[in-house]
């Protein structure tokens, strides 16, 4: 590096600024005659001239280190300065050379932990926004833009969140002590109708300070739509079964309390009477059974199964099972499965399944038709998969129908489910087995031509598909 030149006017401002006192001097000396105004005025010249001469070196080392501390700082290390003392060049370089090692330590640590810190915010599962005093939105996570589909950096919050309440909380809370008590947070549920309707709580709580980069507050939006539409599932459950116990439980009721007024002495009624109270008691059995199965399973549902399950026997068992009703229908069962039809699953439930789904097509396929089980592997998500369908020759569902056919309690025809001892909860289960075995479920149905009901369950180990 280059030494600089000296500017003169710095030269002269530091000489004039040295040479002060000895000029007061030596005016003293000459006013009280002690001095000749000749010489002191040639020792003023010498002085100047040797002052400047040996200040001039000094004053160009300085200028050498300003200029290399300012280059240091923008470009990093570079070569030090020739100065007049080359051992303090030595001193200055190593002193500069270890700050340039701290500072790209330092700013080294501190990337780090920035990126760290964009890497915890962009993971967390919940929207999250940094904002100034005017609502402004600086920085959000991952979850946020997704949410509003594009990064909402630089918008103002009331242009992503038109909610009045939201709104209001947030200034209440910006506004500081004065806004809300001792400038604490604040809380408020809301909902967004579009793209699809979800149900949020807003939390926004103010910084203790304000951020460098001016963030005074963080607001977070918790999706809490499962939790309310479970709580209406949990809601419409418990209305749905107790309206389904009530209705036979009242007939029950309703009879007893005939046979012992009125139909007391006729035989006839109270064998009429008898037939029909067991048949309620029989379907409140039923749905008591099937509520409990619904039980079980769904503490299950997280645990897959991993036994191996032959599904060729659980298929012809379960025909055998229903021979006697479908012989009396004149109904037919036609197979089609390839060999080895193994699958990972529990046998007992898959027998649930498909008992359910073969029944149902025994009960809706009408006389005389041709039930079909076809079983064919299908390749899903990367994984081999067999798809079992079982088809009928029924009166088949409405389009509009087929989507509500696994929630609990639903029936395309009441009166008929009622009649023919359905429970509304067959299809439900079959579900939640089905999700339990990491597998689908499939409903495809054409009105006056029948239904297809399709499992999809992934194969075992070893077996192929």
């Amino acid at each position: 590096m280059t030494r600089p030149k000296v500017p003169f006017a710095v030269l002269f401002s530091v000489v004039t600024a040295l040479m002060a006192p000895v000029v007061i001097v030596l005016l003293l000396f000459v006013s009280l005659g002690a001095l000749e105004s000749g010489p002191a005025w040639f020792a003023a010249i010498v002085l100047v001239l040797a002052l400047g001469g040996i200040v001039r070196p000094h004053l160009a080392d300085l200028l050498a280190l300003r200029e290399y501390g300012g280059e240091e700082s923008r470009h990093g290390h570079r070569d030090p300065p020739a100065l007049t003392f080359p051992n303090a060049a030595v001193d200055l370089d190593a002193t500069f050379a270890k700050l340039d090692r701290m500072w790209n330590r330092d700013h080294k640590e501190l990337t780090e932990s920035v990126k760290v810190l964009k890497t915890i915010l962009d993971r967390l599962p919940d929207p999250l926004f940094m904002l100034t005093t005017d609502r402004q939105i600086l920085r959000s996570n991952r979850a946020a833009h997704s949410l509003f589909g594009s990064p909402p950096e630089g918008r103002n919050l009331a242009a992503m969140l038109r909610n009045p309440d939201v709104l209001e909380t947030v200034d209440a809370v910006l506004a500081g002590p004065s806004g809300r008590e001792g400038g604490k947070g604040g809380a408020v549920e809301f909902s967004l109708p579009v793209p699809i309707a979800r149900s949020f709580r807003a939390w926004i709580e103010p910084l203790p300070e304000p951020a460098s980069d001016g963030t005074v507050a963080i607001l977070t939006l918790y999706d809490q739509s499962a939790e309310k539409r479970t709580k209406q599932l949990q809601a419409d459950f418990i209305a749905n079964a107790s309206h389904e116990l009530k209705t036979p439980l009242s007939m029950l009721s309703g009879y007893i309390e005939t046979m012992r007024g009125t139909a007391r002495d006729d035989e006839e009624t109270r064998a009429k009477f008898l037939a029909t109270m067991a048949e309620q008691a029989g379907r409140m059995g039923r749905l008591v059974d099937d509520l409990l199965i619904l039980s079980r399973i769904e503490l299950q549902e997280h645990m897959a199964p991993t036994k191996t399950v032959d599904l060729d026997h659980v298929l012809h068992g379960i025909a055998d099972m229903l021979a006697p009703a479908v012989e009396s229908r004149k109904q037919t069962i036609e197979f089609d499965l390839p060999e080895q039809p193994f699958v990972v699953g529990d046998g007992d439930q898959l027998i649930q399944v498909f008992l359910n789904l073969m029944d149902n097509a025994v009960k809706y396929g009408g006389d005389g038709s041709i039930i079909e089980v076809v079983v064919r592997p299908e390749r899903r998500d990367s994984r081999d998969h067999l798809a079992i369908s079982v088809i009928d020759q029924g009166l088949g569902i409405n389009p509009e129908q087929l989507p509500r056919l696994t929630e609990r309690f639903y029936r395309t025809d009441a009166a008929r489910s009622r009649e023919l001892g359905g429970t509304g909860l067959g299809l439900a289960i079959v579900k939640h087995i089905v999700t339990r075995h990491q597998g689908d479920l499939a409903i495809t149905s054409t009105p006056d031509e029948g239904s297809k009901f399709t499992v999809f369950l992934p194969v075992a180990p070893d077996t192929g598909a």
